[in-house]
C-alpha cells in the first residue's frame, strides 16, 4: 500500500512539473522501490523455507583424499546445537577401506553414537 501511494504521488508530481530530470528521477526511484520490494519478498520466502527444513543427514564417503576428515567435520557441525533443531539424525556411509584404529574413524562411535 505504501509503495502504491508513493508511485501515484510520483506520477502526479511528474505530470505537474513536466521536466525531464524530475520524470527521470521518479522513474528511477519507482524502479528501485519495485526492485527492493521484490528482493524483500524473495528474502522472506527463502527465510521461511529454511526454517522449515528438518530431517536426516546422509554423508557418503569413499577411499582417499581426506574424505574421512571432511565427513567427520561435517557430521560434527550438523550435530552441534545450532543445527540440532534442523537435523534429527546423521548417517555416515563409509567404504571398507577405512581403518577403524585411526582418526577420524575411531572417533565416530564416541562422538556420534552407534556405528
Amino acid at each position: 500500500k505504501i509503495l502504491h501511494a508513493c508511485w501515484i504521488d510520483a506520477q502526479v508530481k511528474s505530470a505537474s512539473h513536466h521536466t525531464h530530470n524530475i520524470s527521470q528521477h521518479i522513474i528511477i526511484t519507482t524502479m528501485m522501490m519495485k526492485a527492493a520490494l521484490s528482493i524483500l519478498v524473495l528474502a522472506e520466502a527463502v527465510h521461511a523455507f529454511s526454517l522449515q527444513m528438518n530431517g536426516n543427514a546422509l554423508i557418503v564417503q569413499n577411499k582417499g583424499g581426506g574424505h574421512g576428515e571432511l565427513g567427520y567435520q561435517l557430521a560434527k557441525k550438523l550435530s552441534s546445537d545450532s543445527y540440532s533443531s534442523k537435523v534429527s539424525s546423521i548417517t555416515i556411509l563409509q567404504d571398507d577401506s577405512c581403518n577403524d584404529e585411526k582418526e577420524p574413524f575411531c572417533s565416530y562411535a564416541s562422538d556420534f553414537g552407534e556405528r
